[in-house]
Formats: structure tokens, sequence, C-alpha cells
């Protein structure tokens, strides 16, 4: 225990100062509560030793007073000196905001900053960290700054290209003056979607069949190989059903696609004893040669899914997209307009699908079949990516 702080205390009790005024006193100057007890029992037991203690003048007690105050004052410097730890004048405060909650691997996680108090001269230590929720390091980064006037600011720290998808935090810890405090803000990152490899497409060799030789032809039979010098063929099948000939040997119950069934020939005679989903075949192939005859079997069937599955089918049948218009739930229109796309093979018909998701999927299926001029259709920047390497590949194996 320091003497001088000892001394000081006999001085004041002396001077009839109680330990509540003197305790009050000595926390004003950053004198620790064990400090002052320590010194308040060790100022008695000197006490207990002499006999008498002569009550000091009001003159001494000044007196006193000033050189206690002195050596406050210097034991207070000596201590600053001598341990390189300045007293803080007030508690540092910090607040960290993010300026979103959702992020994408590869971005930068951007964040308001702003902090005060300590003493203004203090160097203050920044770090920040990206942490998942397993409380494991992802990303860190230092900064250095000062307390005078404190601080408020735009900061960011990125985030790594193949961060998984997820729940995580930034902490920023701030230690200055002595003082250490901490702060931290959630967010999510985004799954990112698995790409194509170059090592995963086969490139096409010089000698190598199309990835399809369908001329979307049913009366013809499609080829290639060797034979064809690796070209497409296309054989035309006859009699066949779906040529636009009825032919002797075909009436409206064997090819429905040729021959137009009679006004006498209802519904019941078409499908009696057949599925909802034999039906609904049937009524395609009525869809080749009588168009509003096949939309008004499809809008006779109650269920709305069979109805819209009908409509898909009279689509495609007939060529004719205005089928899709009929149906109302805007979900099923979209799958319809994917279904005439695909089956007639024109990646224009893509487009009046409004949901963009399913649209992007409608161009993807051209993109697969090595179609890449809709490439600059796609709006998923994923897709698209993908879309684009493919394109490139391509060209490179040619």
């Amino acid at each position: 225990m320091a003497s001088s702080l000892v001394n000081y205390v006999k001085t004041q009790f002396a001077a009839g100062y109680s330990n509540e005024q003197l305790k009050a006193y000595l926390l004003q100057y950053h004198y620790t509560p064990a400090q002052i007890e320590d010194a308040f029992h060790e100022a008695s037991l000197q006490a207990r030793e002499q006999k008498t203690i002569a009550r000091p003048s009001k003159e001494k007690i000044a007196i006193a007073v000033a050189v206690g105050l002195s050596v406050l004052l210097i034991a207070g410097f000596g201590i600053y000196h001598f341990s390189g730890k300045k007293i803080i004048a007030e508690p540092v405060s910090l607040s960290v905001s993010l300026e979103k909650t959702s992020y994408k691997p590869g971005e930068q996680v951007s964040f308001s900053l702003a902090f005060d108090g300590g003493a203004p001269e203090d160097p203050a230590s920044l770090m920040y960290e990206i942490k998942n929720i397993q409380d494991e390091v992802v990303g860190s980064q230092a900064d250095e700054a000062s307390l005078k006037g404190g601080l408020a600011g735009r900061k960011s720290i990125p985030l790594k290209n193949d961060l998984a998808g997820g729940r995580y935090y930034l902490k920023v810890s701030l230690s200055a003056g002595g003082q250490s405090i901490s702060k931290t803000a959630s967010f999510q990152v985004e799954e990112k979607p698995t790409l194509p490899t170059a090592t995963s497409l086969t490139p096409r060799t010089a000698q190598q069949c199309p990835p399809t030789c369908d001329d979307n032809n049913a009366c013809t039979k499609d080829t290639c190989g060797a034979e064809t010098n690796f070209a497409c063929a296309h054989e035309t099948l006859s009699p066949c059903c779906g040529d636009g000939t009825c032919q002797s040997s075909e009436d409206y119950r064997t090819c429905l696609a040729d021959c137009t069934p009679p006004d006498a020939a209802g519904g019941d005679d078409l499908f009696r004893g057949k599925s909802i989903f034999e039906t609904i075949d049937t009524i395609r192939e009525v869809a080749k040669s009588d168009y509003s005859r096949a939309v008004s079997y499809c809008q006779g069937i109650e269920v709305l899914s069979y109805q819209h599955r009908c409509l898909e089918g009279v689509a495609a049948g007939s060529g004719n997209k205005e089928a899709c218009e009929q149906i109302l739930d805007q979900g099923a229109k979209d799958d319809c307009y994917f279904s005439f796309a695909t089956q007639l093979v024109k990646s224009e018909e893509c487009a009046p699908i409004t949901r963009e998701s399913r649209r992007d999927q409608c161009y993807m299926e051209f993109v697969m079949k090595g179609d890449y001029t809709v490439c600059n259709n796609i709006i998923n920047k994923y897709l698209k990516q993908s879309c684009d390497s493919m394109k490139q590949l391509s060209h490179a194996t040619r």
C-alpha cells in the first residue's frame, strides 16, 4: 500500500472527515474501492498505535488538504507514466448497422460503423470478422482509427466466392484505452447455383450427329449415322396417320388426325370406355383436324387441372397457341406456353411466359439441344453464364 495514500487518509481522519466523505473524494481521482479500503484499514492500525492524536487547527487542515491533494496528483501521474495505461474519461460506445440482410457469395458486406467516447488521444484497434453459426471465422479484416472526435463511416468486408449458403454474422470488435467492446449483426448468404463445367460437357466431334433429328413430323422416319454421313435423313412413311389424308384403311375411330368425325359422333361415342388421360390424348388428335371442336371437348371437362392439360394438348396438337389463352390460371397458362414452345421446337414461343424463372427454363430446353441463339434472352445471370460457356465450348470444338 502506498504510504502517501495512507498518510493522506490519516491526515483527513484527523481533520474530522468521515469514511464516506473521504471515499467519495478519492473515487473521483480514480482510486479503486479496494485501494481505499486498504488505506482506511492501515490508517486505523497506525492510529491505534499512537497514544494521542491531536486535533489540528483549521489552518493545518487546509495545509494538509493541499499537501495531500498534491501527493495524490503526483501519485496519479506516476501511475499513468510508469504503467502506460490512461484513465478513460468516459466509456467507449460502438454501433454497427448492415446495409442489407442478404448477400451473394463474392459480394462485399457493407455496413455503417460509429463509435465515440474514451480519451481523444487514444488510438483505436478495430477487427471485422465474418462468422458462421458454428462461430467459425470465414473472413476477417483489421483496421486502425483514432477516438478523436469519434468516428462514423461506411466499411465493407468481402465474402468468399465459394462461400456456402446459410446464416452468418458480422462481429466488429473495438479496443481503445484499455477498454474493449464488440457488436454483431446477422445476415443471410444465398445459395450459389451449380454451373456445368467444361469438363462435364461432351464435345461434339466432327463426325457426330446433331443432338436431335426430329423434324416434328409423325409421318417420317428420322435417322442419322455413318450411312447418312452423320446428317439427318427423313424417310416418308405411308400410309401414315397424321399425313393429312384420310386413307381407306383409316376412319375417325382409328385416326382422328386425318379423319374428321361426323357431326352425329358426339363426345360420348368418342370417349366411351376411356380414362381421362386417354380422353385427353383423343382430344389432342381431334385438334389436328378440328381445333374448335377439340377446345369445346376440353371445356366440357369439369376438373380444372385436367381441363388445363387438355387445352395444353390441343395447343400442341393443332399448332395454335390460342388454346393456352383459354386457361385462366396464370401458372397453368405458363405451363401451356412452355409445352407449346418445346413440342413445336420454336424458342420464340417461350416469350409469352410471364414467370421469369419458368421462361428461363423454357429457353434452357433449347440450349440443351444446341440452340445458343437464346442466350441473350435468359435473365438469370448464372443460367446465362452457363449458356455462354456452352456456346464458347461448342465453337471451340468445331
